[in-house]
């Protein structure tokens, strides 16, 4: 089995993986390839010529070019999820603001900054790359496939899609509209990210001072309140110790081995070690001897 393959979970097969990316290419290109029913409308609102217009798509098309391999490096650093998020939230934040712009450098930052940025984000080079680690060896050529044709199809079938919208609400509702549906590509996106790490991101979340209470409990228990801060503050030292050895070994570790996997084990043993020697403990106060007097 390649490694691909087992990163997919029971409800996560390939064939919803690749329906979900081909959803997102899909729901990318579809805007952008209607931008130029909205030129006239444009223009005409805000009495520019037609080179104001042509100037911010240009500028869009530039850096579209220039964010892609940015946007896949941030991708293969840090998952592909984050990038596709971003990319939409930018390309929706353009849109809405596209529909609302009424000068020259307001359609630039719109239409040509943000909406380049968010194609660079979430259009296809992203989904494919993320397919890409994602399905089996033997789905691999599918995936990529339905990924280009899926952009391909939004571009088509968008077209009547813009006209109609803005036929029964307006140009500027239409561009709104589309950046409403740019939010979709959020809960999209999950069916692309390496789930394990998102359950452990969650449980950690909830879980990584739920140490704190009990702890802070068993001292005051154990020795009274009277010295209660400065012996949680001892407690609280050792835990920061704790993090500076699990982020510098972190790191030690990856740079002599090229994985994390050392570390993982090593913290599975130090929470059971650390369950084991609480087992001990008698939660009852201890007993000290009274000050006699002179």
């Amino acid at each position: 089995m390649s490694d691909a393959s087992k990163t997919i979970g029971s409800w996560r097969t390939p064939a919803l993986v690749i329906g979900f990316g081909s959803l997102i290419a899909l729901i990318a290109f579809g805007p952008r390839s209607t931008l130029g029913f909205f030129l006239t409308p444009l223009s005409n609102s805000n009495h520019w010529g037609r080179d104001v217009f042509a100037f911010a798509l240009a500028l869009q098309n530039l850096l579209w070019g220039v964010g892609q391999p940015l946007g896949g490096i941030i991708a293969d650093r840090f998952g592909s999820v984050k990038v596709l998020c971003g990319g939409a939230l930018l390309y929706a934040l353009g849109l809405v603001l596209m529909a609302h712009a009424t000068s020259a450098p307001m359609l630039d930052l719109s239409a040509g900054v943000l909406i380049g940025f968010g194609l660079a984000g979430c259009s296809f080079p992203v989904v494919l790359a993320a397919l890409g680690k994602i399905v089996p060896f033997q789905w691999r050529s599918r995936a990529f496939g339905f990924g280009t044709a899926a952009g391909s199809f939004g571009q088509f079938l968008y077209s009547p899609v813009a006209v109609a919208l803005m036929d029964a609400f307006g140009w500027q509702q239409t561009l709104v509209i589309f950046a409403v549906s740019m939010l979709a590509v959020l809960p999209l996106s999950l069916a692309l990210a390496t789930v394990t790490c998102l359950i452990f991101g969650a449980s950690m979340g909830l879980m990584w001072l739920s140490t704190v209470p009990p702890t802070n409990g068993i001292i005051a228990l154990m020795f009274g309140t009277r010295w209660l801060a400065t012996l949680a503050g001892f407690a609280f030292f050792s835990h920061q110790v704790g993090g500076f050895l699990g982020v510098w070994l972190g790191g030690l570790v990856f740079d002599r081995t090229g994985s994390y996997n050392m570390v993982w084990w090593l913290a599975i043993l130090f929470g059971v070690l650390s369950a084991l020697i609480n087992m001990p403990i008698v939660e009852k106060p201890v007993a000290r001897v009274a000050a006699v007097p002179a």
